[in-house]
């Protein structure tokens, strides 16, 4: 029996000695082994098309109740597993052409239109400020 103990993150057997430290998250463990990264593969097309599920069901829901935050909140907290799970999906796509299998994202995982993570104001005003500054600075200012 294995026991996880929260505070070093690591697990250990019920003897008390070290069994393995606990991966960080989003590590890969695969090894380079392409089998285990085909099933790590399936895994997250399975779990991709079960967020996609999950946030049409919560905008639908969204049109009889409009000011649902927690529908909001859940839908964006699925968008951002969906970027991480998709592209570790790429990862492992490459990866496991480098290895010379030949294997490609499945259409409806391509396809999935997930957007890109929302800027706070102060950022895309950071963003502005930096442009001008950028445009002004190779021409100068001109008067």
């Amino acid at each position: 029996m294995v026991v996880n103990n929260k505070a070093t993150q690591k697990l250990y057997s019920t003897a008390g000695s070290m069994v393995v430290e606990k991966p960080a998250p989003g590590r890969r463990t695969d090894g380079g082994n392409v089998h285990l990264m085909e099933a790590r593969l399936i895994e997250l097309y399975s779990s991709l098309r079960a967020l996609w599920r999950s946030n049409k069901d919560l905008k639908e829901a969204l049109v009889v109740d409009p000011g649902d935050k927690d529908f909001q909140e859940a839908i964006e907290e699925n968008w951002s597993a969906m970027r991480k799970q998709r592209e570790l999906a790429m990862e492992l796509v490459a990866e496991m052409k480098v290895r010379g299998v030949n294997v490609d994202l499945p259409d409806d995982i391509c396809e999935m239109d997930i957007p890109p993570v929302k800027k706070s104001r102060r950022v895309e005003e950071e963003e502005k400020d930096q442009q001008w500054f950028d445009a002004t600075a190779e021409g100068g200012v001109y008067l």
